[in-house]
């Protein structure tokens, strides 16, 4: 016959088991590993200033290929193309003025494109995130620092990066005048994930 367990082994056993079980739950057999993004659920933006005034855009249309694992960031790549046509620069006029070949040219450049050189974690879920960007025709290294966030069921990476849109050829003859519309375009992102290689 089974010997019984003495009461003060059951008690001591108590927190090591609740233990055990709140490890078995913090950490799954398989970990997500993340392969691209659910646009309809993403937002790509932008603030730029005319005049002294600050003025939101955005884009509509863009894609991304990824492989992220939460576990293993250093390990991450990410492409993301955006369809220059589909910007939104907050009023009918300049929407129609920023397409325009002194401006995105989009009849030339229909995308803008960005490449990851190398992730460094800063963090638990904040990394910095080196690559390429290049936008009609000319690319520039830029390093953005990206948060990680698990919202319900996806997962989902935002962050904001500034750059000088003079880099890029963009407002080019009159429009290069800075004094009129500043050199320093401020992006925003927030790429709901999508799983999956």
């Amino acid at each position: 016959m089974p010997m019984a367990m003495p009461v003060t082994m059951i008690r001591q056993s108590l927190p090591l088991g609740a233990l055990l079980l709140a490890l078995v739950v913090a950490c799954p057999a398989s970990a997500v590993e993340y392969g691209g993004i659910d646009a309809a659920a993403s937002k790509l933006a932008f603030t730029y200033t005319e005049m002294g005034v600050n003025l939101d855009g955005s884009f509509a249309r863009y894609s991304a290929k990824l492989a992220f694992d939460p576990a293993k960031p250093q390990a991450a790549r990410v492409a993301i193309d955006v369809q220059m046509a589909s910007v939104d620069a907050g009023a009918e006029e300049a929407t129609t003025e920023v397409a325009g070949t002194a401006w995105f040219d989009t009849a030339h450049h229909p995308l803008a494109h960005f490449e990851s050189t190398g992730v460094k974690l800063l963090a638990a879920g904040r990394y910095q995130l080196s690559g390429n960007l290049t936008i009609k025709g000319r690319t520039h290294a830029i390093v953005v620092p990206v948060s990680y966030q698990v919202q319900g069921a996806r997962g989902v990476l935002s962050g904001e990066f500034r750059f000088n849109r003079s880099d890029y050829g963009v407002g080019e003859g009159e429009w290069a005048d800075t004094s009129v519309v500043a050199n320093a375009v401020q992006v925003r992102f927030n790429l709901t994930l999508t799983a999956g290689k």
